[in-house]
């Protein structure tokens, strides 16, 4: 399964055609993601942000993934997952063997020395 934030990602980068720039949102209020890619491409176009924002939303179908998306301050898009889908994702998870984690092809060995050295004292080899 791929996650929440790379499927949001792609689904936008085939609107908008350049890096949406997903991030998680800074506050909770905000929703679960945000972007800002309609603030670069009002630059570029010479539009003003909320109005490419808007165009943005009216474009993309995310139905299936969140709830109705905003448009905050100057022009940033924030998300906010459905609950059935993060439940999901959560689920998948919890059932995965290896956490979500995938294992490496080619595991190494790391050694990691964990020093204790005196503060009271100068440091030495030996």
């Amino acid at each position: 399964m791929q996650s929440l934030p790379a499927l949001l990602d792609a689904r936008l980068r085939a609107v908008v055609g350049v890096d949406p720039e997903m991030r998680p949102a800074t506050k909770p209020q905000f929703g679960h993601f945000q972007s800002n890619v309609a603030l670069r491409l009002a630059k570029q176009q010479g539009r003003p942000p909320r109005e490419v924002a808007a165009d943005i939303v009216a474009q993309l179908d995310l139905d299936d993934l969140c709830e109705p998306l905003e448009i905050a301050g100057p022009g940033f898009i924030n998300f906010r997952m459905r609950t059935d889908v993060l439940a999901a994702a959560a689920t998948a998870l919890l059932e995965d063997p290896h956490g979500g984690i995938n294992p490496v092809a080619f595991p190494q060995r790391v050694v990691i020395d964990y020093s204790c050295p005196n503060v009271a004292k100068q440091m030495h080899v030996g």
